[in-house]
């Protein structure tokens, strides 16, 4: 009998999965954009993925206490397949949701556009922790004018 709980729980992952010169689709190239709020906007200019692979867990974490004292915005989810499908903002300190990261997260930082009038251009640093029943994902927004460090600290990927 197939368990469609860890069926959709290997789908997510494989989504998600970090694969050499994989990069995923920018949904503003997708006719008709996004929907954000019930609007239909587009990205200004296509994101840009910085490559993460050759941080240390130490390094990745020095990256997340830096990004953290510059942003404006940083929240943490929660993924639960036992209870729904669908990430839920949980409350936590900051440290607390630092102590999730581990050796087996997924390390992401994006340069995002503009998008419409809804999100202004930012850096976007975080991580994704795959648990066994619960995966955590840390979001920190950073303002653009801030990109210099994350621009000299790593390496931007294709």
């Amino acid at each position: 009998m197939i368990n469609w709980r860890d069926l959709l729980s290997l789908w997510g992952r494989l989504l998600t999965a970090r694969i050499s010169g994989f990069h995923p689709v920018d949904p503003g190239s997708i006719p008709g954009g996004p929907t954000k709020r019930g609007l239909s906007v587009q990205y200004s200019q296509p994101r840009k993925y910085y490559d993460t692979r050759n941080l240390s867990e130490e390094e990745a974490k020095e990256l997340f206490k830096k990004a953290y004292r510059l942003c404006y915005e940083w929240w943490v989810d929660k993924l639960d397949t036992s209870t729904s499908f669908a990430r839920q903002r949980v409350v936590m300190s900051f440290n607390e949701a630092l102590d999730k990261f581990n050796e087996h997260s997924l390390v992401t930082i994006i340069h995002r556009p503009e998008f419409g009038n809804i999100e202004p251009e930012h850096i976007e640093v975080g991580f994704r922790r795959m648990g066994i029943d619960v995966d955590y994902f840390l979001w920190i927004l950073v303002p653009i004018d801030k990109h210099e460090y994350f621009a000299s600290y790593l390496q931007k990927g294709a």
